[in-house]
This record gives structure tokens, C-alpha cells and sequence, in this order.
């Protein structure tokens, strides 16, 4: 029996009415790729292009289960295949430079953003895009004229009124919350993929080591600030009772949910969660790479002190600023922080200082990114 028979008849059995048996393929690598299914993903396209070999989007799924394996050259080539086919595609446009950019071919991946972005100046994430790899090349005029003509064409003005701010100096106490969840749900799906193995990310095992060395270790009720897919959960689940989760994204939620460590979640933003949560309810909070997206971190730090008991601990991460300023919304979008700034707010709430150690919190195309791990406890 071939492939389409098996999809045909299947398909028969299930609803009484046949089916294109190229699109049953397809949808069924797309759920496959939603549910970390990389290579049974791959297998389904390529079931797909036995019968129909010049189908433009079975070539660009191809392409995205090829990239979820990091398998970027055969990513690459099923993208060019698509193109070919369907020259206007704008995803496989866009999501070639994506591949070009991980492989570091970075002039070739502003090429094929720029096609995208000419082909539909309103899709957002080639412009997006675009404007993230100018900063990268230091183009930053030209990276503030593509936020800007994102904001004329009516594109999210969270996301690129933020970014618009960021390389051109304009202050800010915090990302706009609809921003932050942008770039979660954006990269809900391969989050550990690219910032664990990528990026060499360990800062939430950090963490959790220092979690565990400066408490009792067992019993402990602990809130993860901005849990995301739960990196930090899954490190210290074993000591606590009681483990928050609290995240803006839905996506990111959905997949710290199917660790099934935590006892609950609130999706919410996290300095308006501390206002309403019971006081004194945590031995333990955490905070991974979370303040890149608030630039004032007293009301936060404030919040924290009322939810933290006696004698807790807050661990916490920052891209460090040097002391020059509090801190600084640099060009990436990012916010980093002076550690003179954060050790002046934690003595305004008498928290005693256990570590702050220098720390690389990540990789990047232009170098690591220099940071601090930080660990007070509450008097």
C-alpha cells in the first residue's frame, strides 16, 4: 500500500469523503513539528513530495523540520526549492535567511529578509527580522529606518515602537508588555533548542544549584519570575512542595505546562502578579534572564520583598551595564543593569548579599554577552 493510499483510505474510514493526500501529509507534519516530533515531521514531507515532488509547501515544512533538527544546509535547500517553485513565497523567503543567519552567512540572510519585506511590507516578522540582523551588522540607521516604516504601515507598536527606542537611544522604564510577549510566544516553540544548545544557556541551572545550597533543600515553596518553559522549574521541582509559575505568554506556558513540575501558573505580567500575591508565601524566588525586559527594577524589587518569608532567597540574573548608569535599554532591545544599581535597591530592602559573581549568560554571533548572577536573602 503507497502512502496516499494509507492517507486516503484513513482519511475515508474517518470522515466518509476522500481527501488531498498531500495536504493530510502535510497537516500531519505540522502536528508533529508542534509536538517536538522533528524527524517524523521530516518524514511526512518527505512522504508528501513522493507524490507530488514540486508541492511549494511540503518543500518550506521540509525546510522547518530540517531546521528544528539543525540540519541548516538541508534546510536551506528545501527553502530554495520552494522559492523556486513559488517565487512570491514570502515565509520560505524570510525563513531562508533565518537558516543563512544561524550558519552566520549574515549578508546573504539580509538579502533574503529584504526580498520577504518587498514582497509584503505588511507581514511583521521579515521585518522583524530585518531590523534585528541590522544591529547585529551595526547598521543601525538603517535598522531604525525599518522600525520606522513598520510603525507607518501600522506593524505592532509594542514591538517595534520598543525596538525604535532601543537604537536610538530613547528611554524607557520597562518593554512594553506586548512586546516581552511577542518575543516569547515567538520562540515558545524552540526556546531550549536555540538558547540551551545554541547559545550555551545555563543560567537557570545556575540558579538552581544556588537555590539549592543556600536553603534547606526539601519542602520548599518557590516562585518562578518569568518561568517561560520552565528551565528553572525543571531544575529545582525535586526540593520544593510548592512550585509558581508566572509567564505573560500563553505559548510559554503551554510548554513549561508539559514538564509537569509546577502545582500552578499565572499568565500575567510578573510586577502586576507581586502586587496581589499573599505576602510572606515564598522561601525561594528566581528571576532568569528576566529583567532584559524592564529597565526600573524598584517596584519589582519591592514586590518580591512582600511575597519573600524571613530568611529567603532571590536568585536572579542581569546583563550587566558597567556602573556608568542604573541601566540602559541597549540596541538588542534589551535591558542591562548596573550591579551598584541593583545592590543600592536591595539595601533599601535590608536584603543581605550571599553572591554576585560574573557570569556569560549567552552566545551570540558578536560575542558573549557578560552578565551577573546574584543571590540575596531576605533579614
Amino acid at each position: 500500500m503507497t502512502v496516499a493510499d494509507w492517507v486516503r483510505g484513513l482519511s475515508n474510514r474517518l470522515t466518509g469523503q476522500s481527501v488531498d493526500p498531500v495536504q493530510a501529509l502535510i497537516a500531519r507534519g505540522k502536528e508533529y513539528s508542534e509536538s517536538g516530533l522533528h524527524a517524523d515531521a521530516a518524514a511526512s514531507y518527505q512522504d508528501a513530495l513522493h507524490i507530488s515532488p514540486q508541492h511549494a509547501e511540503a518543500h518550506h515544512g521540509l525546510g522547518l523540520a530540517w531546521r528544528d533538527l539543525q540540519r541548516f544546509d538541508d534546510a536551506a535547500a528545501s527553502y530554495r526549492r520552494a522559492v523556486a517553485i513559488r517565487p512570491a513565497y514570502i515565509e520560505a523567503h524570510n525563513n531562508l535567511g533565518v537558516v543563512l543567519q544561524l550558519q552566520g552567512k549574515l549578508r546573504a540572510a539580509l538579502a533574503c529578509y529584504r526580498d520577504a519585506v518587498d514582497l509584503e511590507p505588511d507581514f511583521p516578522q521579515p521585518n522583524l527580522n530585518l531590523g534585528r540582523l541590522c544591529v547585529i551588522l551595526k547598521d543601525h540607521p538603517q535598522a531604525a529606518r525599518c522600525y520606522r516604516n513598520a510603525l507607518a504601515r501600522g506593524l505592532d507598536p509594542d514591538l517595534f515602537g520598543h525596538l525604535l527606542n532601543a537604537i536610538t537611544g530613547t528611554a524607557s522604564r520597562r518593554a512594553p508588555a506586548g512586546y516581552a510577549r511577542i518575543v516569547f510566544d515567538e520562540f515558545a516553540a524552540h526556546f531550549d533548542e536555540r538558547l540551551v544548545v545554541g547559545l550555551g544557556y545555563c543560567m537557570p541551572e545556575l540558579l538552581g544549584n544556588r537555590v539549592r545550597e543556600h536553603t534547606a533543600g526539601t519542602g520548599l515553596r518557590a516562585l518562578d519570575l518569568g518561568c517561560g518553559t520552565g528551565l528553572c522549574g525543571k531544575e529545582i521541582a525535586a526540593c520544593c512542595s510548592y512550585l509558581m509559575g508566572v509567564d505573560l505568554s500563553h505559548v510559554m506556558l503551554e510548554r513549561a505546562r508539559s514538564r509537569n513540575v509546577y502545582h500552578e501558573f499565572a499568565e500575567q505580567d510578573i510586577e502586576d502578579y507581586l502586587l496581589t500575591v499573599p505576602a510572606l508565601g515564598f522561601d525561594a524566588v528566581l528571576a532568569a534572564d528576566v529583567f532584559i525586559y524592564i529597565g526600573d527594577l524598584a517596584a519589582l524589587f519591592t514586590g518580591v520583598d512582600r511575597t519573600l518569608t524571613r530568611g529567603g532567597i532571590f536568585a536572579f540574573s542581569i546583563e550587566h551595564a558597567g556602573e556608568e548608569s542604573d541601566y540602559t535599554l541597549q540596541s538588542t532591545g534589551r535591558y542591562a543593569h548596573s550591579l551598584q544599581y541593583v545592590r543600592r535597591l536591595a539595601a533599601l530592602q535590608q536584603w543581605h548579599e550571599i553572591e554576585a559573581s560574573s557570569q556569560t549568560m549567552r552566545r551570540n554571533s558578536d560575542g558573549a554577552t557578560d552578565g551577573r548572577l546574584i543571590v540575596m536573602t531576605k533579614h
